[in-house]
Parts: C-alpha cells; sequence; structure tokens
C-alpha cells in the first residue's frame, strides 16, 4: 500500500499475500478499505519431484 497498491488484487500481486490459502483476503480487504476480497489467480508452488525410486 506504501507503494501505491489500492485494491485486494494489487497488494496480492506486489506482495504474495493472500495468494497461498486464501485466509488472510479479507484482512487485506479491510486494509485497503474494500468490501469483499476478490478472486484472484492463486500463485502455486511446485515442490521438486525426484525420479529416483
Amino acid at each position: 500500500m506504501n507503494e501505491g497498491a489500492c485494491s485486494v488484487a494489487e497488494v496480492m500481486e506486489c506482495t504474495g499475500a493472500g495468494t497461498r490459502c486464501g485466509s488472510c483476503q479479507p484482512t487485506i480487504a479491510k486494509l485497503v478499505g474494500a468490501g469483499e476480497p476478490v478472486a484472484a489467480p492463486r500463485r502455486l508452488t511446485m515442490a521438486p519431484v525426484s525420479s529416483a525410486a
């Protein structure tokens, strides 16, 4: 928000907050003054998979 993010989606994009489980999206919405969190693409991190058995 200090860098100009004005919406939940912008805060999520800039910080990664709310992109995992989404449980903090209502808090982000309160911080930016939005009524409800918005659906935004979730950023998932893939764990490495070993091919050795």
